[in-house]
C-alpha cells in the first residue's frame, strides 16, 4: 500500500512540473520525386531567400538542392498545427528516401535552424580529389553529408567518408 501511495504523490507531483513549452511538432514527408522536372526551382517567398543564398554551392549535389528548396517554401501557416495568435516555434521533419530535415520555423515561417543528412551521395569533386591524392589505392565506399544551419550563422558542412581497400576501411570525416 505504501507503495501505491509513493507512486501516487510522485505522478502527481511529476503532473505539476509538467512544462509547459511553446512548440509545436509537425511531421511531414516530402512529396516522391520521379523526375527532374517535378520540383520548381524558383523560391516561392523571400521570407527564407537567405537561407537558400547561404546553402547555394554548386558543388551541392541536385537531392540536396531540392530538399533544401522544399524546406524554404515550406508554408509553416498552411499546417493543421498552425497557431496564428501564439508565437511559436514549429518543428518539421521531412524525409525523401535516405534524405532528411529536422527545421525549426518561426510562427512567422522564417527559418531558425535547420539539420539536414543526405546518405550515399557523392562527394563533392574538390573534395573527392583531395582524399584520392592523400590515399592512393584507396576508393570511396560510402559517404554521408550532414549540414547545420542557425539563423544568422555560418553553416556546417561535415562529410564522412567511408574509404576501402580490399577487406580494409578507413572514416574520415571533412568539413567545409
Amino acid at each position: 500500500m505504501k507503495t501505491y501511495f509513493l507512486a501516487l504523490i510522485f505522478l502527481g507531483a511529476n503532473a505539476l512540473t509538467y512544462s509547459q513549452d511553446a512548440i509545436t511538432y509537425a511531421h511531414f514527408r516530402a512529396p516522391r520525386l520521379t523526375g527532374p522536372t517535378m520540383v520548381n526551382t524558383t523560391l516561392k517567398t523571400s521570407v527564407n531567400a537567405k537561407f537558400i543564398k547561404v546553402l547555394r554551392k554548386d558543388y551541392m549535389p541536385m537531392r540536396a538542392k531540392t530538399l533544401q528548396k522544399l524546406v524554404a517554401n515550406y508554408d509553416i501557416s498552411k499546417a493543421s498545427v498552425f497557431m496564428p495568435k501564439q508565437n511559436s516555434t514549429y518543428k518539421v521533419v521531412m524525409k525523401e528516401g535516405k534524405d532528411a530535415s529536422t527545421t525549426v520555423y518561426s510562427y512567422q515561417g522564417i527559418i531558425l535552424k535547420s539539420e539536414q543528412t543526405f546518405k550515399s551521395i557523392r562527394l563533392p569533386y574538390n573534395l573527392s580529389s583531395k582524399v584520392i591524392k592523400e590515399h592512393p589505392g584507396w576508393a570511396i565506399d560510402q559517404v554521408e553529408c550532414r549540414i547545420l544551419y542557425e539563423v544568422n550563422e555560418n553553416p556546417l558542412i561535415t562529410y564522412k567518408v567511408k574509404l576501402k581497400q580490399g577487406k580494409d576501411t578507413k572514416k574520415l570525416e571533412l568539413s567545409i
